[in-house]
């Protein structure tokens, strides 16, 4: 859904809808209607995602996406690349990732 909300421009109040109904309101993120809704806040259009969540859309794009990522070493969320070089797993304070993200710069202005 998130891809599909990518595409329609609309990610960021999808993402944000998901991660207020997962954190602050408990809900479970494999019931469909959930994820539905979390399109719908984002303003997609909630018959067109119950059709698409029940068909194979998108499925081959997935596992590619989830294959590259297990190859790439990422196993877990958060996970944050910087500068295609510099990577960094699990929940870190700021001043880790600023860290991180300087690192990069300075390797790529190097």
């Amino acid at each position: 859904v998130i891809n599909w909300a990518q595409e329609a421009g609309k990610a960021g109040p999808v993402v944000d809808r998901m991660f207020a109904l997962f954190f602050t309101e408990g809900a479970d993120l494999t019931d469909r209607e959930v994820i539905v809704e979390a399109g719908r806040a984002g303003g997609l259009d909630a018959a067109a995602l119950r059709r698409d969540l029940a068909s194979d859309r998108d499925e081959t794009l997935i596992e590619r996406q989830a294959t590259a990522a297990s190859i790439s070493g990422i196993g877990g969320v958060p996970f944050f690349v910087f500068g295609k070089k510099i990577a960094v797993g699990a929940a870190h304070e700021p001043d880790v990732l600023a860290s991180a993200i300087d690192q990069a710069l300075a390797e790529k202005a190097a």
